[in-house]
């Protein structure tokens, strides 16, 4: 009975790495085609059912659009802004892969994206100001 328990965790911890890994992998993936300004390479890592999350602050809830990966790439655009004005650094936030979005030495937003086989079906985005202070 020990040996299966143990073999189980080893088990587990083997796939949490393995996610781990293609997490960050995706982020990185969806980090380098905005930053070339690739909208179908952008579109192709975002998932049919994509869930995309903005929070821009203003006192307003933040609610999930669930939208096609065009108009996702389209909001993210808005959002973040010109591709080549950008830099974007890859880290970890709250046990998760994530993207810092900088221009000009400043924080602008923090991206999460999470998702499986390859595509992201859910992208948590915050660009208010008075939450990303402690990210500068």
């Amino acid at each position: 009975m020990r040996r299966s328990r143990n073999q189980r965790r080893r088990g587990r911890a083997r796939r949490d790495a393995e996610a781990a890994v293609a997490a960050t992998a995706l982020t990185a993936l969806l980090g380098d085609a905005y930053l070339a300004g690739d909208g179908a390479a952008l579109a192709r890592l975002l998932g049919p059912d994509v869930h995309l999350v903005v929070d821009r602050g203003g006192g307003g809830a933040a609610l999930p659009v669930a939208a096609g990966p065009a108009c996702a790439v389209a909001l993210l655009r808005c959002v973040l802004g010109e591709p080549s004005t950008l830099r974007l650094e890859a880290r970890p936030m709250n046990g998760r892969s994530g993207l810092v979005a900088s221009r000009g030495g400043q924080v602008v937003a923090v991206a999460v994206p999470s998702g499986t086989a390859g595509a992201v079906d859910h992208l948590w985005v915050v660009a208010d100001p008075a939450k990303l202070r402690h990210w500068g």
